[in-house]
């Protein structure tokens, strides 16, 4: 029976070390069947398993937090809370079999098992994408539509892009399974679980409607909130809205400080997944020097987009940095000054009694409990029995 893909034995993990030490001292050696790897794809190896740590977690705290906080009960809320999970699993499934192929220069567990994390890594990568633009969509309609598409309608049409951006990608990636349009496999010039054979067609297809139209739709759906924030600052600078009442502005003004918000987020995974989108459509006879230093930068930049969004959503969302505090603070994780001690002072009235032999008698009839009568109010005396 062939081995698990995580090595946790003691000679699996003495074979890693080894090969980080020979990755690191010699820059290329010979691999399985005589491969040489460049110092590109040890560096490669490495990052992903810090990655992978440094997404999972940071997507499971943000998933957490944000129910932690009842933050999603909002549209947008609910696909960013879908966006994070989406780079939690690809963390959990998808990145660390990469890993360990490349630094291991081969896959040594049974064909079966690379085709499956194949399938994750092309498909969860998708997801993200659709994910992102779906958000763009929802913030379109939440801003340009103010006021014309109910809460309702913005609630469903949310609902459905969060189905369709989970099972677009998973079902069109389930073909090659059965050997139409590509076939899973490992693909030894990228030194990863991906494709062994692939057509044109298909991969034509699948670049467009999860590469090119999400980007497309996210450039759109911001180019056009940005054109009617452009309309309602001239409107209301040339006093045509003088009748808006302030809860539309108000309104609008949430809407839109959440659009900044998600647009941030849009830049960042656009910047990162971008690069690896141009470099796919170079043909490889222009681009074969720079192949295996450049392509695993591309692919590591591409993952970093996909498990990290949240470090672009995080410095610009004080509610959900709150929400994080805490569920850290309930969970004991996070640090709490504790109030310093000082002296106690005890008044002198909490004390049984003076601590002195002889008191006046107005004195004791101060510190007395019972209420004062009329005679003792005039006379200064108090009466026995």
């Amino acid at each position: 029976m062939a081995p698990l893909f995580i090595p946790n034995t003691t000679a699996s993990l003495r074979n890693i070390t080894g090969d980080l030490s020979r990755n690191i001292t010699g820059g290329r050696f010979n691999g399985t069947g005589g491969h040489k790897m460049p110092l590109a794809f040890a560096v490669f190896g490495y990052c992903t398993i810090g990655l992978v740590v440094f997404g999972f977690v940071g997507n499971v705290l943000m998933i957490g937090s944000m129910f932690h906080g009842k933050l999603y009960r909002h549209t947008t809320n609910q696909l960013l809370i879908n966006l994070f999970l989406v780079g939690a699993i690809y963390a959990a499934l998808a990145m660390p079999a990469a890993a360990y192929s490349t630094i291991r220069l081969g896959w040594h567990a049974d064909n079966g098992s690379c085709r499956f994390f194949g399938f994750m890594a092309l498909s969860g990568c998708f997801v993200s994408c659709l994910n992102h633009a779906a958000i763009a969509v929802a913030r379109y309609l939440a801003v340009v539509h103010i006021g014309s598409i109910s809460k309702r309608i913005q609630d469903r049409v949310g609902l459905v892009m969060l189905v369709l951006t989970w099972l677009m990608p998973y079902v069109v990636f389930t073909f090659p399974f059965f050997g139409v349009g590509a076939m899973y496999g490992y693909k030894k010039s990228v030194e990863r679980c991906q494709y062994s054979s692939v057509e044109a067609p298909f991969v034509n297809a699948y670049r467009f409607i999860f590469q090119i139209a999400p980007i497309v739709v996210m450039c759109i759906c911001y180019t056009l909130i940005v054109f009617k924030v452009c309309l309602v600052r001239t409107a209301v600078g040339r006093n045509k809205q003088k009748d808006t009442s302030l809860r539309f502005k108000h309104r609008f003004s949430v809407e839109l400080g959440i659009a900044k918000r998600t647009g941030t987020v849009a830049v960042f995974f656009i910047v990162c997944f971008l690069p690896s989108v141009v470099w796919s459509y170079i043909p490889g006879s222009i681009v074969q020097d720079l192949t295996e230093n450049l392509a695993p930068s591309l692919y590591l930049l591409m993952w970093f987009g996909v498990t990290c969004s949240y470090l672009a959503y995080l410095p610009v969302n004080p509610d959900l940095r709150y929400a994080i505090r805490s569920l850290l603070k309930r969970l004991r994780l996070w640090p709490t000054k504790r109030a310093s001690v000082g002296p106690v002072i005890i008044a002198p009235t909490d004390f049984p009694h003076n601590f002195t032999e002889t008191r006046s008698k107005s004195t004791r009839l101060a510190a007395s409990p019972r209420p004062r009568t009329l005679t003792e109010h005039t006379t200064g005396s108090v009466k026995d029995g």
